[in-house]
C-alpha cells in the first residue's frame, strides 16, 4: 500500500512525503502484469503499457531532486528503453488513425484522393512481436536502480520539491510553446503535462481523495488529451514527406489540413491551460497539501 503525509511548513511551502518502494512496486506490478498478460500484441495492450510506463517515469520525476543527475539518468533511461521497445507498434496505430481524422475533417468532395492514401498504408498488426523480455528487463533494471537511490530514507522522501519542479516548468513550457507555435515546444510542454497528470493521479490514488480541484483535474486531463493529438499530427506531417510523390498536390492537401487541425488544437489548449495552470506554484502547492489533509504514513 502507498503511504502518504501532507504537512504545511510555511505560508508558501508544502511537505509531502511518500514512500517511494510501495509506490514504484505497485506501478511495476501493473506494467508487468500487462506485459505478460495473453492479449499484450493487441494495439490497446501495447498503449496500456506504454501509458504505465510513463508513469513510472512520472514518479520517478517526483523523487529527482534526491536521486541526482547521474541516478535519475540511469532510471529513466531504463524506463524509457523499455518503452521504446513498443514505439514501433504503437507509432504505427497513431499513424493510421490520425490520418482518418485529418481525412475527415476536409470537405467530404475532398476526401477521396486522401482516402486512398490511408488505405495504402501498411497494417500496423503487421509488425513483427515486441520485445516483450527486454521490456521487463528494463522495468526491473529501472525499479532496482530508483529503490537502491531510496533506500538510505527508509524509503519515507519528500516528493514536494520534485512536484514543484513538474509544476513550474509545465506552466513555464507552456507559454514558450503557445507564443512560439512550434510543434517540437508543444511536444516538450505535452510530456511536462503529462508527467504532472500522472503525479496527481498518484498522489490521489494513494490517498483515495481528490487533492486538485474537480475542474483542474479535467482540464488538466483534456489537456493532455489535445497536446497529445497536436503531436500524432506532427508525427503524421513528418510522416508525409517519406511517402512515394512527396510533392503532389494530394500531400499538399494533407498537410495543409493537418496544420489547420494543429492550429485549431493549439488555440483550445490555451483556453485549457487557463483553468488546468492558473495557479502559481506556491498555490498550487497549498492547495495540493491541504486537500491532502490529515494523511498520514511516513
Amino acid at each position: 500500500m502507498v503511504e502518504w503525509a501532507a504537512m504545511s511548513d510555511q505560508e508558501h511551502s508544502a511537505r509531502i512525503e511518500l514512500r517511494v518502494a510501495p509506490a514504484v512496486g505497485d506501478l511495476v506490478g501493473r506494467v508487468l502484469g500487462l506485459a505478460e498478460g495473453p492479449d499484450r500484441e493487441g494495439a490497446s495492450a501495447v498503449h496500456e503499457v506504454r501509458v504505465a510506463i510513463k508513469r513510472l517515469r512520472a514518479a520517478a520525476r517526483l523523487v529527482e531532486p534526491l536521486l541526482g543527475e547521474e541516478v535519475f539518468g540511469q532510471v529513466d533511461d531504463a524506463f524509457r528503453g523499455a518503452g521504446r521497445v513498443l514505439a514501433g507498434r504503437r507509432d504505427a496505430d497513431v499513424l493510421a488513425a490520425t490520418l482518418r481524422r485529418v481525412v475527415m475533417s476536409v470537405p467530404e468532395d475532398e476526401r477521396g484522393v486522401l482516402l486512398a492514401i490511408a488505405s495504402e498504408l501498411p497494417s500496423p498488426t503487421g509488425a513483427p512481436p515486441a520485445d516483450w523480455a527486454q521490456v521487463t528487463a528494463r522495468i526491473r533494471e529501472g525499479q532496482a536502480a530508483l529503490e537502491a537511490a531510496v533506500a538510505p530514507t527508509e524509503g519515507c522522501v519528500d516528493v514536494a520539491p520534485g512536484l514543484r519542479t513538474t509544476y513550474r516548468k509545465t506552466r513555464k513550457l507552456g507559454k514558450r510553446a503557445l507564443k512560439s507555435g512550434v510543434a517540437e515546444g508543444a511536444h516538450r510542454w505535452r510530456r511536462w503535462v503529462k508527467h504532472l497528470l500522472y503525479q496527481v493521479e498518484l498522489l490521489e490514488a494513494a490517498v483515495h481523495r481528490p487533492v486538485v480541484g474537480k475542474k483542474t483535474q479535467k482540464r488538466l486531463t483534456q489537456l493532455g488529451k489535445v497536446l497529445g493529438r497536436h503531436h500524432d499530427l506532427a508525427l503524421l506531417s513528418a510522416a508525409a514527406g517519406q511517402w512515394p510523390a512527396p510533392d503532389s498536390p494530394v500531400h499538399a492537401a494533407l498537410l495543409a489540413a493537418a496544420t489547420a487541425l494543429e492550429r485549431k488544437l493549439l488555440r483550445k489548449a490555451k483556453k485549457l491551460s487557463k483553468g488546468a495552470l492558473g495557479d502559481k506554484t506556491g498555490e498550487f502547492m497549498e492547495k495540493i497539501a491541504r486537500r491532502m489533509g490529515d494523511a498520514r504514513g511516513c
